[in-house]
């Protein structure tokens, strides 16, 4: 077994996106679809590690804290609205390779714990 798998819930890997009203929230917000093991993962705001239960937080990482998480969270739905006809994707990765990959990118949504890719323009 792969260390990273003891360390992150969802399995690293590309994902499907979709916009659906959360049951839980009772807000539309972005969904991850065919995780292993997993239903109802959504993509939302929250601002330390006790606002999920799973899901993935948006926001600028500070420390261990997301500061303009419902600015986020918003930015990333109005983008995901801009082309309901397009399919949408989450990649998962490793920190590592994620902040060096993407976290100095201009172009880059948001970097997000556990090492997130949304790259929607």
């Amino acid at each position: 077994m792969n260390y990273l798998s003891n360390f992150y819930a969802i399995p690293l890997g590309w994902y499907k996106l979709t916009l659906t009203k959360s049951p839980h929230f009772g807000r539309v917000l972005p969904q991850v679809n065919y995780v292993p093991g997993f239903e109802g993962i959504r993509i939302h705001a929250g601002n330390t590690v006790k606002d999920t239960a799973g899901c993935i937080l948006v926001g600028q990482l500070s420390g261990t804290t997301l500061f303009h998480s419902r600015t986020f969270e918003q930015d990333l739905i109005a983008k995901l609205q801009k082309h309901p006809e397009d399919e949408h994707y989450i990649e998962i990765t490793t920190p590592d390779r994620f902040y060096t990959e993407h976290c100095s990118s201009a172009h880059a949504l948001a970097c997000l714990f556990g090492g997130a890719q949304l790259d929607l323009d």
